[in-house]
Formats: C-alpha cells, structure tokens, sequence
C-alpha cells in the first residue's frame, strides 16, 4: 500500500510507515504531477515540461535519473511506479492518493468526503508553473 498526500505539502507512507521523499525537487515535482494526474505520460512531454531548458535528449536523461530517485525514496512500493519505454504513470493495486480522493468525492457529490480527503492545500510549497 502507497499512500501519497499532496495537500499541505508532499508526504508518503508505505504500509504504514513514513517515506522520506525523494530528495531532488525535481523527482518530488514528478511524483506529485503522477499521483494528481492519473494515466500515462509521454515520457517525451514529461521531459519537456520538468526540463524545458535543455536538449531532449538531456531532458529524457534527467527524467530517467529522477524516476530512478523516485524508486529509490519509494523503496518496496517503487512498483507503483509504471514505466515503459514511452510512458510514465504512478498506478497500481494499493494507490491511495488524497487529490485522487477528493475528485472522485466531489464526483459523486460527497462534499464532506471530499474536506475530509483533502484538509489543506493542494501543492502547497511546490513552486512550479504546472502546480499553479
């Protein structure tokens, strides 16, 4: 079981105890677009947007090093995270995520459900243009 908590900022718990997240900004960025954004990625999109500055190729680079630090942090619960040689997605059997929680509330009409999944701000502390 991964949990993932994005409102009030970035926390994980895997079967119950506490995961330090990964320690790059850029790996933790990548992990909370994956939990608020279900489905697959094109890794390609992923690289530009997280490295826009760079040549693809550098950028398909860094996007690989932060998915390995991602699994790294991630530890026993690093097979939530789906990569093929395309795409990228943060799924599986045993995902919780409080965003995910809180649409899937308001999508059945259950405002209270959906305070209760999500009691602060959503991103709160991440800085990037896409969190915005």
């Amino acid at each position: 079981m991964l949990r993932v908590d994005l409102a009030g900022g970035l926390r994980l718990e895997s079967d119950g105890a506490e995961l330090a997240p990964p320690a790059s900004r850029r790996a933790r960025a990548i992990l909370a677009y994956l939990a608020l954004n279900p489905g697959p990625h094109p890794r390609g999109r992923l690289a530009a947007a997280f490295w826009p500055d760079v040549l693809d190729e550098s950028a398909r680079t860094s996007l690989r090093a932060a998915l390995s630090e991602l699994r790294r942090a991630l530890g026993p619960a690093a097979d939530h995270v789906v990569a093929t040689r395309e795409t990228v997605a943060l799924d599986g059997e045993g995902l919780a995520v409080d965003a995910r929680a809180f649409d899937a509330a308001l999508a059945r009409g259950d405002a209270t459900a959906a305070l209760a999944a999500c009691r602060a701000p959503i991103l709160d502390g991440f800085e990037d243009d896409w969190a915005q």
